[in-house]
């Protein structure tokens, strides 16, 4: 899961990951055994979340590497000593084992290559639960990795971490961390979007992003690129499928679409869709405030200006008879020095910036004017 030691109990905090944090604790609270399924690089921290939430301690069953072919006698025996009458039976063991029983059982470590283990037994212990002398046998909440676990028994839930975080968790998270991390040189509200455009899902790239200066925020390529190293993803392909993409991290639902993740898009090659994600960051918030400061001009200036107005680009003739049509480059043309220096400087920025972002180009950040304080 994820190989990051920071504590991410404010991610968990969040509309969407506490939402599906609570989904797993209304399973178990009905009784019902369930499988996490989570991806590499999952935010840490959910399991302790998951324990606030249900209430209570649970015995947790954690199959260690060298040990991973554990059966799940061996892995729950190392809970509580065995009695002598139960040695094989599980179940059995379980209902006596644990008097009174724990109110869920967890297991973390469930792998491709333990999991012929635990699938059969999974199956009997559902079946048994429903048998009138089982029913509170308690129920079991194993984490699996990708691809290990197929739960097909009645009576189990899949819960995959898949599109847990909403694009405003991500905006909620991440305005909290450059709170405690200010920066000059990009306005906040910039700057947690294109933090956020940059970061998808991801936690830790949103620090990592946080936590840098402006410069690096507009030009990520090698801050990203050096991210999707450290997790070992030069060997994946693109061409693999969704549920081996997201199974390595490096892909997931986010904001209704499936975006791979921008540190993989670095490490391939693949600059150009990145840059487009800061664009789009800036044509969120900066384009809505040029079109403001465009109506704010033309009000200011109305009395001076006479429609229509016609002028000639590359041989053709255009005539503007709407106020609404008025351009800042038209606003320059009509005014010239009739405008104040101060008013005349903001036209030339606002044409400038509009120009550019209406060219699918993002800005630097010399070139984003207040918005750069």
């Amino acid at each position: 899961m994820s190989r990051s030691n920071v504590d991410d109990s404010n991610y968990w905090r969040l509309k969407g990951p506490a939402g599906w944090i609570r989904l797993i604790a209304d399973d178990l609270r009905k009784g019902g055994n369930s499988v996490i399924i989570l991806p590499e690089h999952t935010p840490s921290g959910w399991r302790d979340t998951l324990r606030e939430t249900i209430g209570g301690e649970a015995p947790i069953v954690l199959l260690p590497p060298d040990r991973g072919e554990w059966t799940p006698f061996q892995a729950l025996r190392s809970l509580t000593p065995a009695p002598a009458d139960c040695q094989y039976d599980l179940t059995e063991f379980l209902r006596k084992a644990a008097n009174p029983a724990p109110p869920y059982v967890f297991v973390t470590g469930v792998t491709v290559a333990n999991v012929k283990n635990w699938q059969p037994f999974l199956t009997e212990y559902t079946a048994r639960k429903v048998e009138g002398r089982y029913k509170k046998l308690p129920p079991l909440l194993l984490e699996a990795s990708p691809d290990s676990f197929k739960p097909d028994s009645s009576g189990v839930t899949e819960r995959r971490y898949d599109g847990v975080a909403a694009y405003n968790d991500m905006i909620n998270y991440v305005s909290d961390l450059i709170e405690a991390t200010p920066q000059r040189g990009m306005s906040p509200d910039l700057r947690v979007e294109t933090i956020v455009q940059l970061a998808l899902w991801d936690p830790e790239a949103a620090r990592l992003l946080a936590r840098s200066s402006p410069e690096t925020v507009l030009n990520p390529y090698d801050l990203l690129r050096q991210l999707a190293v450290e997790r070992g993803w030069e060997a994946i392909a693109s061409t693999e499928g969704y549920g081996a993409l997201w199974g390595a991290g490096v892909q997931n639902r986010f904001n209704h679409a499936t975006p791979l993740h921008s540190s993989y898009l670095c490490l391939t090659g693949q600059e150009e869709d990145v840059g487009a994600r800061i664009w789009l960051a800036q044509m969120i918030r900066l384009f809505p405030e040029i079109e403001s400061a465009r109506r704010r001009m033309i009000k200011k200036y109305r009395n001076r200006i006479t429609l229509p107005f016609s002028y000639t680009y590359q041989g053709q003739e255009t005539v503007i008879r709407d106020y609404a049509d008025i351009e800042f480059a038209h606003l320059l043309h009509i005014l010239g020095g009739a405008v104040s220096s101060d008013d005349y400087r903001q036209m030339q920025m606002y044409r400038d910036m509009r120009n550019k972002l209406a060219h699918f180009k993002r800005l630097e950040a010399g070139e984003m004017g207040v918005w750069s304080s």
